[in-house]
């Protein structure tokens, strides 16, 4: 459920298409390792065993409303801003264009299939529920961040700056407050994490 590796990979794959400089292999690296380390564990999990570690004060209603919340607000700012770009014949931007088709292709679908599958009490929701809530945590403070450091560099900031920063600011308070009772929910005892082929144990 560790979603560091896929906020590396989706953070660093801007750089790896934003144009060559000096540490384009380095950004490569970065990235490679962050999704294959992504998928590597995702394989590794018996979703199963996972979902049964979670008793029944999980507030999977909540999560689901959340990540379906947020992929619905940004599918229509990216819809809307795109089809805006088409009447007005202007394309968009490069990092505009690169922010808009990674998270219409990769992102939002798991957040949508994220909230689908965990109301459904799919073993997978439960699984995406934990990686999404964190890469939703940590881009939304560095969002949060750099939004307001471009805004204090610029010298002033327009309200559109300010709905960005709200809106980032409110994804990581609301994923983070969301991600501790989520992860508090697995049953209390010995953790017993199943992967496929072995176990690992520890005390509680």
């Amino acid at each position: 459920m560790d979603g560091r590796s896929l906020y590396f990979a989706y953070s660093y794959y801007f750089y790896v298409i934003g144009g060559f400089n000096a540490l384009f292999l380095l950004y490569v690296a970065i990235v490679s390792t962050s999704l294959f380390g992504m998928l590597a564990l995702l394989f590794a999990i018996d979703p199963n065993a996972l979902k049964a570690r979670f008793g029944a004060r999980t507030p999977r209603r909540l999560v689901g409303g959340f990540l379906i919340g947020y992929s619905l607000l940004f599918a229509l700012m990216w819809v809307g801003l795109t089809l805006a770009s088409v009447v007005a014949g202007k394309p968009l931007d490069e990092v505009t264009h690169s922010v808009v088709a990674i998270d219409l292709t990769v992102l939002l679908p798991l957040l949508f299939f994220g909230r689908v599958w965990l109301w459904r009490r799919r073993p997978w929701g439960y699984v995406l529920g934990g990686l999404l809530l964190t890469k939703l945590a940590t881009t939304g403070f560095t969002l949060a961040f750099t939004t307001l450091v471009g805004a204090w560099w610029a010298g002033a900031i327009d309200p559109f700056d300010a709905f960005l920063f709200v809106l980032f600011a409110l994804m990581a308070i609301g994923a983070t407050a969301l991600l501790v009772p989520y992860l508090r929910s697995i049953e209390e005892g010995e953790r017993t994490l199943t992967y496929t082929g072995h176990e690992i144990r520890g005390g509680s």
